[in-house]
């Protein structure tokens, strides 16, 4: 008789536990598709990037599911609730086990702590990541410096402030931060080579 009462309790336990299992299985398999998506942001040059000005904000996205055709997006203006003044969408279509790299040029007016990427299909969001980084403001002289050595340029922060006001920040840069095109420069007040080789550079 035990046996038969310990039998039954069993089984009721185990019942019990697959219905659990089974009722949270849609919400995991839910969040695990749209963990598929893997979004790497990467802002200026290595995060540092000037209020004035158009800055290049890059997007690494990887597609560990199924092919994928959307568009990103770059949210600014944080109004609360997950709703932006502004976004800045570039089409992207990413097939599966492919990584791609998009850039979206926004103002660095707009950028802040709020800012987020998301790649969006059929208007739902299915990843997303902040953008982060260190603004300076639009005053400011910032040097980006191509050189053998990171602390070229550097004496130019150390100027006497009553001869010259503004704030300076060098920024030391490799080939691959020099973008394509001229309006990606546009954060940067000056560009210093010394000894560095130009054919490695774009036009």
């Amino acid at each position: 008789m035990k046996t038969a009462k310990c039998k039954r309790w069993l089984l009721s336990t185990y019942t019990l536990l697959l219905l659990l299992v089974w009722g949270h299985a849609h919400p995991g398999a839910i969040a695990l598709a749209e963990g598929t998506i893997q979004l790497g942001v990467s802002v200026g040059i290595d995060g540092v990037y000037r209020e004035e000005g158009l800055v290049p904000v890059v997007v690494t996205a990887t597609n560990g599911g199924t092919d994928v055709e959307g568009d990103l997006m770059v949210a600014t203006g944080n109004r609360g609730n997950n709703q932006y003044s502004v976004a800045y969408y570039q089409p992207v279509s990413i097939a599966k086990g492919a990584t791609k790299q998009v850039t979206i040029m926004v103002p660095g007016s707009e950028l802040d702590s709020s800012t987020y990427v998301a790649l969006m299909e059929k208007d739902k969001i299915v990843a997303k990541a902040p953008v982060s980084g260190r603004r300076y403001s639009y005053d400011t002289l910032m040097i980006g410096v191509l050189a053998q050595s990171a602390d070229t340029a550097n004496f130019l922060g150390m100027l006497p402030k009553d001869t010259f006001p503004n704030d300076v920040k060098t920024v030391p840069m490799k080939p691959e931060h020099v973008p394509t095109s001229g309006a990606q420069m546009q954060m940067l007040s000056m560009l210093v080579l010394n000894n560095f080789a130009l054919d490695s550079l774009n036009e």
